[in-house]
């Protein structure tokens, strides 16, 4: 990334915490919004597990113990998922919603200064380094797109997800990607045919930047491939990604297909 890219990226950044920061004054507490442009903030986190038994372990207590916190803290929802496909992968997916940045910057003081978590959870949080609640979390932040402001939680049935990561090889293209999401009609032709979306995020801080990520969701697998042939057989996307101006901005998508859990508020 040039000088020019990365000043262009950071500054827009900027202004979307920004925004949030001012509006807060105005908001009430628990509300998402106003922000400045209204767009959420998604703390996309993934734990990985040495076992089956140490997942399962950490599981309950964010169940019985995390989510009723954060739900005390006004943050949420809460997404929880394992992954669909891979029955050796103990990653576990988890996506908190926040209606701004300091939402973000705080919440862990949150958790920590609420009496009734620290007294539900205290033996899982006195967990020493022999007997680790998790291995390693990697996370990423992310702000939602202009086209899709705010996450869409699907009903509360059985479903999947498929989250999707578009690598651009630089910030300039990311842009353009996003362009065609937001003003080139590719949200709306995704729920024209049928790919329903969870939300749209610019990744401001996380691994294999620049990209956009993304969450779908269908009832089964057959509903994701009918859609997904009908999303690229339409001609409107013929049109659109053919479109020379958004030639070339992504080099690389990275996909997971993920499965609830029963706690997940997503």
């Amino acid at each position: 990334m040039d000088r020019r890219e990365f000043v262009s990226t950071t500054a827009a950044a900027l202004a979307v915490f920004a925004g949030g920061e001012a509006a807060m004054a105005q908001a009430q507490p628990g509300q998402r919004g106003p922000r400045g442009d209204g767009r959420e903030l998604y703390d996309l986190r993934m734990y990985s597990f040495a076992s089956a038994d140490q997942k399962a372990r950490f599981l309950k207590f964010f169940k019985d113990v995390e989510i009723p916190g954060i739900q005390r803290a006004e943050v949420g929802p809460v997404g929880v998922f394992s992954v669909l496909d891979k029955p050796e992968d103990l990653t576990l997916y988890v996506l908190v919603v926040h209606r701004n940045i300091r939402s973000v910057l705080s919440l862990t003081n949150r958790l920590a200064a609420d009496t009734e978590y620290q007294s539900a959870g205290k033996d899982f949080l006195a967990l020493s380094s022999k007997d680790k609640p998790y291995e390693r979390i990697d996370s990423a932040l992310l702000v939602a797109f202009e086209g899709m402001s705010k996450l869409e939680a699907p009903e509360a049935k059985p479903r999947i997800f498929e989250l999707r990561c578009y690598e651009s090889h630089s910030a300039t293209f990311n842009l353009k990607k996003i362009d065609m999401f937001n003003n080139g009609g590719e949200i709306a032709l995704f729920r024209q045919t049928g790919l329903k979306p969870v939300f749209f995020g610019q990744m401001i801080v996380g691994k294999n930047m620049p990209n956009l990520t993304y969450m779908i969701t269908f009832d089964d697998m057959k509903a994701h491939d009918d859609n997904w042939k009908k999303f690229v057989e339409h001609p409107d996307w013929k049109k659109l990604s053919g479109d020379p101006k958004y030639a070339d901005t992504v080099s690389k998508i990275i996909r997971t297909f993920l499965k609830p859990e029963d706690c997940s508020q997503i």
